[in-house]
Order: structure tokens, then sequence, then C-alpha cells
């Protein structure tokens, strides 16, 4: 049956006093809650600490690489630091870099050494909020489970921050903190490889972290030569869970390793795919956003185009680990002044039904 120009429309019901005061109270309870919610969203530290290893290069022969050897470190390879860009009050600042420094005492004889790193710096804002951050990390030369010398290094970077005036909404932070960790191959490297494609072997690991409900850690892994560039792994944990990519599409094998010094074993056993490790690492976050245990990764690149063009240092291709640190800090109004704007809200609500 058409309704045609004879619309119903509901009828309006009298805003009744119990109704009026059921209505109120519950306004009042959510107004309460949602302060109370605020005031505990003061944000903390958020760090990443990361450790990787120098490269192993392979032969590529049918049934997998046999024939690995470690690259050496060299003067080559180097950390560098990156502090923002930050923000403080709505002011931004940096990005600022330091670095690059070596990441080992090349000698002879090679010897582990202290990273300089950079920090704590800090930049303040108009509100006298701030934003810090920090670098700091090591290296060394640790015997391999099953044969030769692995040259490792693990470093940290944090990114913290103050709010000026907690109960002001205009305070505010942002801090960002990036440790990069090329590893270079040089054609001394590859000189065993005889063959147009190589395979290359590289140990990465996401050894802590922490941030909180406004903040991120990451850990990024990438290969350049002068003609290539490959976006290896990408690993993204923040209050929302855990993602993981990578833009290689072939030939890139991942194996879930027990420590940095397990070695290219190639173990079909720990084969492991980008969804394994998100789902992992989704499990390994307590409820303060903690890393319970650490994510250690051997990585494989089949089939690579064995690289000749020199980057301009002397060597012809790098694989990077990068750790990223960001959290974040505001401002809210006290939880007594949010609830008087919630009970004028009331008055005023409760005028204009009455008025009507």
């Amino acid at each position: 049956m058409s309704t045609k120009g004879n619309t119903m429309k509901p009828e309006r019901k009298p805003f009744t006093g119990l109704a009026r005061k059921s209505w109120m109270s519950t306004f009042v309870g959510l107004v309460f809650l949602m302060a109370l919610s605020l005031s505990h969203t003061q944000a903390t530290a958020a760090t990443a600490t990361a450790s990787s290893s120098s490269a192993a290069v392979g032969t590529p022969l049918a049934g997998g690489s046999a024939t690995w050897r470690w690259s050496n470190p060299g003067n080559n390879d180097t950390i560098s630091w990156t502090s923002g860009e930050n923000g403080a009050d709505g002011q931004a600042y940096g990005p600022f870099q330091f670095g690059p420094e070596p990441k080992f005492n090349v000698g002879p004889p090679l010897a582990g050494r202290a990273f300089a790193g950079f920090g704590p710096r800090t930049d303040t804002g108009p509100l006298d909020s701030t934003a810090t951050t920090s670098g700091a990390g090591g290296s060394a030369l640790v015997p391999g489970t099953l044969w030769g010398t692995n040259a490792t290094a693990t470093w940290t970077v944090t990114a913290t921050g103050a709010l000026g005036d907690p109960n002001n909404p205009l305070c505010n932070w942002r801090a960002k903190a990036i440790g990069k960790d090329p590893w270079s191959l040089t054609p001394a490297d590859l000189s065993g490889i005889t063959t147009p494609t190589y395979d290359l072997f590289f140990e990465t690991s996401l050894q802590a972290g922490q941030f909180s409900p406004l903040g991120s850690i990451g850990l990024e892994v990438s290969y350049q030569t002068s003609s290539t560039s490959l976006d290896v792994l990408d690993i993204s944990l923040n209050a929302a869970g855990a993602q993981v990519t990578s833009g290689v599409s072939s030939g890139l094998s991942l194996y879930a390793l027990s420590s940095m010094t397990e070695g290219p074993t190639e173990n079909p056993a720990e084969l492991v795919s980008l969804s394994d490790i998100q789902t992992y690492l989704k499990n390994d976050l307590d409820a303060q956003n903690n890393l319970i245990a650490p994510l250690t990764l051997g990585i494989v690149l089949d089939g690579l185009p064995v690289p000749t063009t020199d980057l301009g240092d002397g060597t012809v291709a790098t694989i990077s680990t990068e750790a990223v640190a960001i959290d974040a800090g505001v401002g809210v109004p006290e939880p007594s002044t949010l609830l008087l704007l919630g009970i004028g809200a009331i008055g005023l609500l409760a005028r204009r039904r009455r008025a009507a």
C-alpha cells in the first residue's frame, strides 16, 4: 500500500522528568569516564633495540646455496643516526643527522667498539613542552654457532618528551629517533662468485622495544646497489597491532632463528612467512606495549645480479637495518574542568528541551 501523501511521522513524546533524570545521569557518567580516561593518556618513552650481522655471500647451486662466506667488516661499515622531525607545542624541529661513525675498530686487529651515538638532545617548544631523542650501541665479534665468526652490531634508539603543562590542550610533543646500520659488500667480498647472480644471507633482530598508545617502533631492512633498491622487510608496531610487509616479490626466504650467531643454516623447519611474523609480533606484546621476546630473523635473497658498479666509496652493495622509535604526548584539561564543561552542556540542553 502506497503511503505517498500520507507519510507517517513518529509521535514526539514529552521529555518527562524521569527520562530527563536518567539521561542526565548517563551523560554525567560518560563525561566523568571520558575525563578519567584522558587524564591517563600521558605518553612515555618509545625505545627500539635492534641487532644486525655482516652479510654472507653464497654461490647459487642446485638445491640451495652451499658455499657461504662472511663478508669482512671494513671502514665503510658505519652506523648513522637521525633525530626528528620532532615537534613541540606546534613547532617543528629537524631532522638532525649524526654520523656516520665507524662500526668497528678495523685495526689490525679487527675489534668491536662502543658507538658515540647521539644525545640525549632536546627540542623545547614555546610552551615549554620538550621532545627528547637519543641513540647508543656497539659492535662485537662473536663465534658462530656452526662455523666462522659473526660480526654484529646492537643499538637502541629512544624517543620521549614532556608536556609544558599536562592540562593545557595547546601543549604537545612528538619525537622520532632512527639508527641506520648498513653493511657493505666490496668487489673482494664477491671475488669468489663466478656466476652472473649470487645469494645473500643476513641476520637482523628486534631485540627489545616499547611504546605508548600514541607511539610506535619499527624495523626496516633494505638492499641497495647502483641500479637496485629493494625494500626487503618493513616491520611496524603500534597500538593497532603489528604490520609486516616486503617489497620483494620473489627470491626472498625468511628464517626464524634462535640467536644472532646461528648463521645461514637454511633449515626448512625455520622458514616463516610475513603473516607468521606478523602473528608472532601481535602475540609478543604485553598490556603495556612492551616486546616480550626478541624476534631474530635470517634473511636470504636468492639470485641477485652480481653488482659491479662502485657506489663511490669502494663498495658495490649495502644491506641495511634501520630501527625507528616514535612517541608523542598531548595536554588534556583536568578531569574537573571536563566535568564542569559537561554539566554546563547538560544545563544548556535541558533548557532547550524545556523551551521546546
